[in-house]
């Protein structure tokens, strides 16, 4: 025999599932940003800051830019193809895993969440994920 839930018993059901995905989903972004951090900061340990950026007519944010600390490391721009062709193997796949996992955060807000600032410029949005945690001392 079956039985037939009521309305008000689906969408209770519904809602306690819904409130469990969404605080499941900010733990899950927050790893992936924390995942890409580590993967970046182990390739490119002479850099500070991962830029990402989204194009207006883009749904999610892209890997562009890493920036190198003060006593070292140069910056690199990932939209150019020499900078590119310079990383080694291990760098590009960095690159690649850290970009990956930045986009399936989702939209701005989400991004917003774990990465830090939202600098528009006139066509794009940018946002920056620090390589290196804050330390007591930095904060």
């Amino acid at each position: 025999m079956t039985t037939t839930k009521t309305v008000q018993q689906i969408e209770t059901e519904r809602l306690a599932a819904e409130e469990l995905f969404s605080s499941a989903k900010i733990t899950l972004d927050a790893l992936r940003a924390e995942n890409a951090a580590a993967v970046l900061r182990e390739a490119f340990p002479s850099h500070d800051l991962a830029v990402f950026g989204r194009d207006w007519d883009h749904e999610r944010p892209a890997l562009i830019q890493l920036i190198g600390k003060a006593d070292g490391g140069a910056d690199i721009e990932l939209d150019d193809d020499e900078s590119v062709a310079s990383l080694t193997n291990e760098q590009k796949r960095a690159t690649l895993v850290a970009d990956r996992l930045i986009r399936a955060i989702g939209d701005d807000e989400e991004v917003l969440r774990h990465l830090q600032g939202a600098e528009e410029h006139a066509d794009w949005v940018e946002f920056n994920l620090p390589l290196n945690p804050a330390t007591p001392e930095s904060e």
